[in-house]
């Protein structure tokens, strides 16, 4: 990748467990910009530790976010939990939602999914590629420009620069955010 910035994208999968396995397909997929460039910082819910507030967790996961990847099937669509969060990662307006299609099902009905820009190419569902390796080819490509396009257009907010000028170890006295 050839961007500037070295801003790591944070992303959130929500899917359903039955779906477990197209979610390590899809952390597959993304491994290049993982591993290789390390721009990419994954995060789903078999990372919550024993202990762990489940849904407290996944809240402030949401919130951390920079995308929330929201794998649609039956499934998915059946799970009141999986609909908690597409509206939970609504309301962080800094927060880029993209629906993945597994498999056919009414992802459309579901409230405001039809106005994103879905994967693969034209919403076709993945289990409908043969071979599947093509949709997921596809997914990694979009996913990939939407990453390369949110970290050139990175910028520290004003509340953060703000904030972070007023400490003490970053006070104009001493150093500032451009040392």
């Amino acid at each position: 990748m050839s961007s500037q910035s070295n801003f790591t994208v944070k992303l959130f999968y929500s899917y359903s467990h039955r779906d477990e396995q197209h979610r390590q397909r899809m952390e597959t997929s993304l491994s290049l910009l993982r591993d290789q460039d390390g721009i990419l910082d994954e995060w789903s819910d078999h990372k919550i530790l024993p202990g762990q507030n489940i849904p407290a967790e996944i809240k402030e996961q949401i919130k951390l976010s920079d995308i929330c990847v929201f794998l649609m099937s039956q499934d998915f669509l059946a799970s009141d939990a999986c609909k908690e969060e597409w509206h939970l990662a609504g309301q962080v307006p800094s927060i880029v939602r993209v629906p993945v299609i597994l498999s056919e099902c009414s992802w459309k009905d579901m409230d405001g999914v039809s106005q994103f820009m879905a994967l693969p190419n034209d919403a076709k569902p993945v289990t409908s590629f043969k071979p599947r390796d093509r949709a997921w080819h596809q997914v990694y490509e979009g996913m990939r420009n939407l990453i390369n396009r949110l970290r050139d257009g990175f910028t520290i907010r004003s509340e953060f620069r703000q904030e972070m000028e007023s400490t003490e170890f970053l006070s104009k006295k001493h150093l500032g955010l451009n040392d």
